[in-house]
């Protein structure tokens, strides 16, 4: 019986408000005794890289970078309870992925790239959900892509998961002529904008010019981040084989939801493979994909003892937390 509790405790609000309050603690620790590793900074035409948004005010730029960490976690869980992604009231993903983030303080301690596109693509994520088998709703479509494409205009990173939309209008059932025609004046429409306003000069846009992370990092600190990237892909993936067929049996819109962050899982795993040198900037989405394959798992496997695998996984990102903090 006591085992059935710390399960269900694990899955509550209560488990999750734990792990925010010692996701906070880590963060407030990180910051104290050791400053935060400088992070690959991205690249936008219209606005400077969000690290660099509160240079010279570290405090304000701990609690913009925790704040979207945390609002990061709550549309996980807004997420789930609107669209039963996980067909469960279980909070337990979005408190793992504040516990994920933490492990490596870098990204919760400030603002950073990673988190900003994380959100972009979050809050591009929930108009198309809305569009499941309703061609009609363009205008849901057209929010989306024109959501990514203002992220772009930050950092031109959001615009590489274009093509990840266009699968998910696929996925959603939505792709018609006029969804189309949507999606890419969503694309234009931001910069179309910023160009009329005068705020973006087209003869200044260039191709970035990316600083390598390996530049950046001793070899110690390169080793801890490498390690921490590996942890979250293989746990990702090895979570997500275990769930393929669980998924499958699903009705169409529960799989079509879960296929389309699927298709953000792969796309994100891609671009790390691609761009390696700026890995960082990806691994707070990887994380959102990685925290739901978990979450999904022990939602499936919610057995008496399943408290065991969780803290296990807990175990593993609190050591690399204090491996970071010795290094």
């Amino acid at each position: 019986m006591r085992e059935e509790r710390l399960t269900d405790f694990l899955h509550s609000r209560y488990g999750f408000l734990l792990m925010a309050l010692l996701s906070a603690g880590g963060t407030a620790g990180a910051y104290l005794l050791r400053p935060a590793m400088a992070l690959v900074a991205g690249w936008g035409p219209l606005a400077s890289s969000p690290v660099t948004w509160f240079d010279g005010m570290p405090v304000a730029s701990l609690c913009a970078g925790f704040g979207l960490n945390l609002f990061v976690a709550f549309t996980l869980i807004y997420i789930n309870k609107h669209y039963n992604v996980l067909r469960s009231i279980s909070l337990l993903f979005a408190g793992l992925f504040l516990v994920m983030e933490t492990a490596l303080p870098a990204l919760t301690t400030h603002m950073s790239d990673g988190i900003f596109i994380a959100v972009v693509l979050l809050l591009a994520l929930l108009p198309l959900y809305t569009a499941f088998q309703r061609p009609d709703r363009t205008q849901r479509v057209f929010i989306s892509f024109c959501v990514v494409s203002a992220g772009a205009l930050v950092d031109v990173t959001c615009a590489a998961y274009f093509p990840a939309l266009f699968l998910g209008c696929f996925q959603m059932r939505c792709t018609t002529l006029r969804s189309m025609l949507a999606a890419m004046l969503g694309m234009l429409t931001p910069w179309w904008i910023a160009w009329g306003f005068g705020w973006l000069d087209l003869r200044a846009v260039r191709l970035p010019e990316f600083v390598s992370l390996f530049s950046v990092l001793d070899a110690m600190k390169l080793a801890q981040v490498l390690v921490y990237a590996a942890t979250s892909l293989v746990l990702g993936i090895g979570f997500g084989m275990f769930n393929l067929l669980k998924i499958y049996s699903y009705n169409a819109r529960t799989r079509a939801y879960n296929g389309f962050l699927t298709v953000l899982a792969l796309t994100t795993v891609a671009l790390m493979l691609l761009y390696y040198n700026r890995l960082v900037i990806y691994l707070p989405m990887l994380n959102v994909c990685t925290a739901i394959q978990m979450g999904h798992f022990f939602v499936i496997n919610r057995r008496r003892r399943s408290y065991i695998p969780i803290l296990c996984v807990i175990g593993m990102y609190a050591a690399l937390y204090i491996w970071s903090l010795t290094i």
